[in-house]
């Protein structure tokens, strides 16, 4: 009697069809969860230099201006916040943030905040939308900041 070791050609095709119906499940989810986090980690990227700008006008007190930077170092004119965000303290950069990565979108109508010693903010009710390709959902992110100053995000499809 000879003996062989090894697969036999259905074994390898059952092992072939377990590891696609995998895969066709596991990749779509992990490109979910790719874009997410890209979402989450630009929103958490906006709430820090807001969070900081505000700090800092309270404890230098001084007027800190947020605004959007296509060279992080000074500010554009527009609302290009996607571009990239600066924190100045007159003419000194306290903090950069870079432009956001892939099709993530920061929206906002507004061209720059100025937060006052007293850690207010000099306008009303500013929003900004995180968004990707997917639009406003339950993957966005809206951060808003209330007229004391305090900033806070929620979903976008619950809004502030």
């Amino acid at each position: 009697m000879d003996s062989s070791k090894g697969f036999t050609l259905i074994e390898m095709m059952v092992a072939i069809a377990i590891i696609a119906i995998l895969a066709s499940v596991g990749i779509p989810a992990f490109q979910n969860m790719t874009l997410n986090n890209r979402i989450t980690t630009t929103t958490n990227g906006l709430l820090g230099v807001l969070q900081l700008a505000r700090s800092e006008a309270v404890t230098k007190r001084r007027d800190i201006t947020v605004c959007p930077s296509t060279d992080q170092a000074t500010c554009t004119a527009g609302t290009a916040w996607r571009e990239g965000v600066v924190v100045l303290e007159g003419a000194n950069i306290l903090r950069a943030l870079p432009a956001t990565s892939g099709s993530v979108e920061i929206i906002s109508a507004i061209t720059q905040l100025t937060y006052q010693t007293t850690g207010r903010l000099s306008s009303a009710d500013p929003q900004f939308s995180i968004q990707d390709d997917r639009g406003v959902g339950s993957t966005s992110r809206e951060i808003c900041i209330n007229l004391v100053g305090q900033v806070t995000s929620a979903r976008g499809d619950v809004g502030c």
